[in-house]
């Protein structure tokens, strides 16, 4: 065809010479130099592929019935290096004759000047795939392709005309290592014929999927939110937001920044502030239950900005009957939001910040006892040989203040236990506090206790446990001591045994339990049942419960399994 009739040659002409070429059934040798070479120009001309912004070093090709488009992406693309990919049998077509056609239709379309070089081919001679599904397809892609990588930067993928089980496994090969995907694509398409038209194809380049649409990102955000570290997670999905906002429709959209903020909440619950995390969930509808602690301490809980008021607040140490300690709903609802706390971070082996936690929810809890025997004047202070109960007291308030700054452990304990000889007292300045004689003793509940005999033998503790474990917090905050499993564990046990003795023994109400409720050995199942017969929220929500709730549909909402 002279170039008269080429420059003749217009969108009508080629639809007609299309139809012709499917109606006459021309072979692909007369299609790529009657039909072909002018629909590429068509394409070029038009802008409908540059190959100076698309082109290649390596090309990644796979074989499909379709040789059309194939020839459009080898055209468009240009690469010096070419990586067939082509299966063993084409139903009842050897690959062979697919690898000898593949390396003649080049020829041509080098002959017709549509390439200037035959590209290399790699592996050579060129190597047919044994199994087509995804499996087989990495594999080969992994030893084929990996190693020219290590040389070249420049690779892509085309799944245009592939069998399902192929492109499942290019797509795979290309998440597995970065590397972008592109196929050929269509404006037009003939329904009687079931083709598209060359002259209105493209090439789309889709970035690698695990790039595009962040799934990585969305694994690590899950990984993060399942180890409580929320601000990680949240800054995820703010950069996804920012990157790939055009992919999802504006419900998505509003979905993934509550998401957010439901982040954003968690964050704030699992770093103590309470009050910013119920703020947080009365100004927004972030469609999710409301955490225990958030929803009942979070109105009177400490406020960085007014941290010296809001500490007043919550310890009321200059009103005792108002206090936190003497409060079992407050109390109570604390000790089991960080008791779940405690036992995430020991079921994550940080067991640092696992016995830390533990022994501070186990000060808190015999801080609370000796409050509430001061307040039933079962604890006395003496001063110049004359012990007094708070009863006895002309000011009372200005004794209750003495009282509430109790906080060593140390001393809390001697205070509580009643020994003819040693050490009893708890000093608060000049004056000196312990327990009356027949007022209840706190120190049964791990003295007197088989299971805590067996934990002293099993550790070799020749002190109380409890001493035992706060010289390890001690040397742990001061020191570069590193805690080992078994010191935390045994933290993590005294802490349960804490709370079931305060359940029987020292809580009211409600809250209270009877002995029946003690008799269960496992300290983990009763501690849980507890918390359901509370009915009460200190966890945050299972990632897949939290996926179904806020509606994440793009995002599969198992659990891990």
């Amino acid at each position: 065809m002279d170039d008269e009739v080429k420059d003749q040659i217009t969108l009508t002409s080629l639809k007609q010479k299309t139809e012709e070429y499917w109606d006459e059934r021309w072979n692909l040798d007369t299609y790529i130099r009657e039909l072909f070479k002018f629909e590429f120009d068509y394409l070029t001309s038009n802008q409908a592929i540059n190959s100076n912004e698309i082109k290649c070093e390596v090309l990644v090709l796979l074989i499909g019935y379709s040789w059309e488009p194939l020839f459009i992406s080898i055209c468009g693309h240009l690469p010096n290096i070419l990586v067939p990919v082509i299966n063993e049998n084409y139903g009842d077509i050897q690959g062979s004759a697919y690898r000898e056609n593949l390396m003649e239709y080049l020829d041509i379309l080098k002959d017709i000047e549509l390439l200037k070089d035959v590209p290399r081919f790699h592996p050579d001679p060129v190597e047919l795939i044994t199994s087509d599904n995804p499996k087989g397809v990495f594999t080969f892609l992994k030893n084929s392709v990996l190693p020219l990588m290590n040389q070249y930067d420049d690779v892509i993928i085309d799944i245009t005309g592939a069998k399902k089980t192929m492109v499942s496994g290019a797509y795979l090969f290309a998440a597995y290592t970065n590397t972008p995907i592109s196929y050929v694509d269509f404006n037009d398409y003939n329904i009687k014929y079931g083709k598209p038209y060359g002259y209105s194809c493209f090439i789309e380049h889709f970035e690698n999927p695990m790039e595009k649409f962040r799934l990585n990102d969305w694994t690590l955000i899950r990984s993060y939110y399942q180890n409580y570290s929320f601000d990680l997670a949240k800054n995820i999905v703010k950069n996804i937001l920012f990157h790939v906002k055009n992919f999802f429709n504006e419900n998505e959209i509003e979905n993934l920044e509550n998401f957010v903020n439901v982040l954003n909440y968690y964050k704030l619950w699992d770093e103590g502030k309470f009050k910013e995390a119920n703020l947080l969930y009365n100004n927004k509808d972030l469609r999710i239950p409301n955490l225990s602690a958030i929803d009942k301490l979070g109105n009177s809980w400490f406020d960085e900005k007014d941290f010296k008021n809001s500490l007043e607040t919550v310890e009321s140490i200059a009103n005792l009957e108002k206090s936190i300690y003497n409060e079992d709903e407050r109390l109570l609802i604390y000790t089991f939001n960080e008791f779940a706390k405690s036992k995430k971070l020991y079921n994550q082996e940080n067991y640092k910040s696992a016995l830390q936690r533990a022994i501070g929810l186990f000060e808190l809890l015999i801080k609370s006892r000796i409050i509430r025997m001061w307040l039933k004047n079962q604890y006395v202070l003496d001063s110049e040989g004359i012990s007094q109960s708070r009863k006895q007291f002309n000011n009372v308030n200005k004794w209750d203040f003495e009282m509430g700054r109790i906080s060593a452990l140390k001393y809390m304990i001697y205070s509580l236990t009643w020994e003819r000889s040693g050490d009893k007292t708890l000093y608060i300045k000049k004056y000196q506090g312990h327990r009356k004689e027949k007022a209840p003793k706190l120190d049964k509940f791990w003295r007197y206790d088989n299971e805590i005999r067996e934990i002293k033998t099993r550790y070799n503790l020749k002190t109380y446990p409890h001493d035992f474990l706060c010289l390890f917090r001690n040397k742990s905050l001061h020191f570069c001591l590193n805690i080992p499993k078994n010191i935390a564990k045994l933290s993590h046990e005294l802490l349960m045994q804490n709370i079931r003795d305060f359940i029987l023994n020292w809580a009211r109400g409600n809250w209270a339990k009877d002995g029946n409720w003690g008799a269960d050995k496992d300290l983990n199942k009763f501690i849980e049942n507890l918390i359901n017969d509370y009915n009460l929220n200190v966890k945050p929500l299972k990632w897949g419960e939290l996926i179904r709730i806020l509606n994440l549909a793009f995002l599969p909402n198992r659990d891990d399994r």
